[in-house]
């Protein structure tokens, strides 16, 4: 698999999140929001940071105009432009068929995840990867990505030659070997399949639990915002491993009103979640983006003539 590194010698990790984003190109109803705040966001810490990695736990796209009128062209390119290092597919991403998929993501740069989809024979064959290996502070950090159970979720028509292999057995076999092989001093699971959950539900909560060598969670599909302190219990954030290992489940809502951001220590092993709130504040620092803006402005005019 893909291995990737950045600054050697660091032994920090910022990781930038997202999850569920839905399309919402603009900011929302509720003045939350949007690309090009991304953008600023997104910078101003790479600015900050030596060591950046951003990560998209699925579900980029569907939700607004922008994805009935383009179909993803918006979404995907975005990923590219606001500089995602790794994304995984989410159930929405198939609302057009396993081929349009497919002919969007051999564009995108990031490493492309699933692990237990087995895509032979389709056209996301050679495309999708189990997992991709980043380098930083001398250390070897494995994202592997972990896809939720089609059935109910994507319609039959859209998952067309493509099988499903049990999530929980695939994260916790997965992180063994590359733990056990050495090929990874920590393991991340990138996952769309949800924070929590009824009893006998799969989730991402569930899966740590049983599991002794998964180091981090980035999750999303159930669109929770999960509070860093740790206080609400229905949708914990710190999680005890099947050894007793307190281990750190992130997700960051829905609609990129909130960016989700770690702080791993490549040392220990610790990771410290927080969000930044993506707002107006942040719209004085918009107009330096020339060349995005252009390139956005013809979608947003057609968004605008069609909801008007």
């Amino acid at each position: 698999m893909t291995a990737i590194g950045i600054n050697a010698d660091a032994e920090h990790l910022t990781i930038l999140t997202a999850n569920d984003t839905h399309s919402a190109v603009m900011p929302n109803k509720s003045g939350k929001g949007g690309l090009m705040r991304w953008r600023v966001v997104m910078d101003s810490v790479r600015r900050a940071d030596d060591n950046v990695l951003a990560v998209h736990a699925g579900d980029a796209v569907q939700g607004t105009v922008f994805f009935s009128l383009f179909r993803g062209d918006v979404e995907y390119a975005a990923i590219d432009s606001l500089g995602f290092d790794v994304f995984i597919p989410g159930n929405h991403e198939f609302d057009n068929g396993v081929n349009e998929l497919a002919a969007h993501l051999r564009h995108v740069k990031a490493a492309k995840l699933s692990a237990n989809y087995d895509v032979s024979g389709t056209a996301l064959d050679g495309v999708l990867q189990p997992y991709v290996i980043k380098h930083v502070g001398g250390k070897r950090i494995a994202f592997m990505g972990i896809n939720l159970n089609p059935k109910g979720m994507i319609a039959d028509k859209s998952f067309v030659g493509i099988r499903y292999i049990d999530a929980e057995t695939v994260a916790l076999q997965l992180s063994d070997y590359l733990k056990q092989t050495g090929i990874a001093d920590y393991v991340v699971m990138v996952s769309h399949i949800g924070h929590v959950g009824s009893p006998g539900t799969l989730n991402d909560v569930e899966i740590v639990r049983k599991s002794h060598n998964i180091d981090l969670v980035i999750g999303g599909h159930s669109h929770t915002l999960v509070d860093p302190t740790n206080s609400h219990p229905r949708s914990p954030h710190l999680v005890k491993n099947a050894d007793g290992r307190t281990i750190a489940i992130c997700q960051s809502g829905s609609k990129g009103e909130v960016m989700g951001k770690i702080d791993f220590d490549t040392e220990t092993g610790k990771a410290v979640f927080s969000h930044i709130s993506i707002d107006s504040r942040l719209d004085s620092r918009i107009a330096q983006y020339t060349a995005m803006n252009k390139w956005l402005a013809p979608y947003a005019e057609q968004v605008d003539k069609k909801m008007n």
